[in-house]
């Protein structure tokens, strides 16, 4: 199920805009904002997390950095200041097609080897736009290192994932002995612009051709292996992004063909030293994030803690990332 809010609150934001005139459905997908089709042509997306206050506004300024390069939505209007409602909320173009992941089940092999090369081109694209540091694209850190920007974060999580305190502190300690023996690798890099969850259902198609990069609101001023984290987890784990029926048939054997094409169409993204070790890291900070996840948003779930139990383990294992 899509997350909503209220239609009264979607009529006042949309009013206020002269939108909602022709329709409005809640788009499914979504998974962190509460996001409409509105009059066929645009996107509402509301941020309904204030602790994650001012992501959008990032997006929005980080599309007008790639207007030019890559087909991405277009920003109609955005509100941060919670003068009309408590959230942050911004309106783009709608990006025709559907969900790559919906499409995938469905394409053959021409159809999928075609989309896997356009989207090698425009991930060059997109990594070569070079920021002056690390971090947030729009306000990057002067004179900070790329290891030593995630040092910080890998602390965060890691402090947080034990006060979570839901699983065995044991494994916390093993993660943590791996991220201190494996971020020695995270030296050098230079900063690029990063999507920073890139994954198939971020992706719209149409009629064989990619139409849009969606959901910037995590871009990153990163490495670019960074963006290569998440396309691996999305390989190894396609359900984590699967919303609807569609994108839950579609398994880690369906994807078996993206890393290797992904490898040919862009090697400048696999050539980098100690490529298995900066996976890891990335790969183990994100878990722990997820155990806090579980614990602050799922209540504990034990499906959902084993889950991400099993990933730390395989993260942990000589065999990561799997290919």
């Amino acid at each position: 199920m899509p997350i909503t809010i209220p239609m009264h609150t979607v009529a006042r934001i949309l009013g206020r805009h002269g939108l909602g005139r022709v329709s409005v459905e809640a788009l499914p997908g979504g998974q962190i904002n509460a996001s409409y089709l509105v009059d066929e042509q645009y996107v509402l997306r509301v941020n309904l997390r204030p602790e994650e206050h001012g992501k959008l506004a990032r997006e929005r300024r980080v599309l007008e950095m790639l207007r030019d390069l890559m087909p991405v939505p277009h920003t109609i209007a955005y509100e941060g200041s919670s003068r009309l409602i408590p959230h942050e909320y911004m309106i783009q173009t709608f990006v025709p097609g559907e969900s790559l992941l919906v499409r995938w089940g469905k394409a053959d092999e021409a159809e999928r080897a075609s989309y896997l090369s356009q989207l090698a081109t425009m991930l060059r694209r997109l990594h070569s736009v070079r920021l002056s540091g690390f971090g947030d694209p729009t306000n990057p850190r002067q004179g900070e290192t790329w290891a030593a920007l995630h040092a910080r974060r890998a602390g965060h999580a890691l402090q947080s994932a034990r006060t979570a305190a839901n699983v065995d502190p044991s494994l916390i300690d093993q993660v943590e002995q791996a991220i201190v023996h494996d971020s020695a690798a995270l030296v050098g890099g230079y900063p690029s612009l990063t999507h920073g969850d890139l994954h198939f259902g971020n992706i719209h198609v149409d009629q064989g051709k990619v139409t849009g990069l969606l959901d910037f609101e995590r871009a990153w001023a990163a490495t670019p292996d960074w963006d290569l984290d998440q396309l691996v987890r999305f390989v190894n784990y396609p359900s984590i992004f699967a919303s609807s029926a569609a994108e839950q048939s579609v398994g880690p054997v369906d994807l078996a063909e993206v890393i290797p094409a992904l490898q040919s169409g862009y090697p400048d993204l696999f050539a980098v030293n100690s490529l298995q070790s900066r996976l890891r890291v990335y790969a183990l900070e994100y878990e722990l994030r997820a155990l806090v996840s579980v614990r602050k948003r799922h209540n504990n779930n034990p499906d959902a803690l084993r889950a991400v139990e099993a990933r730390i383990r395989t993260t942990l294992s000589p065999e990561f990332p799997g290919f």
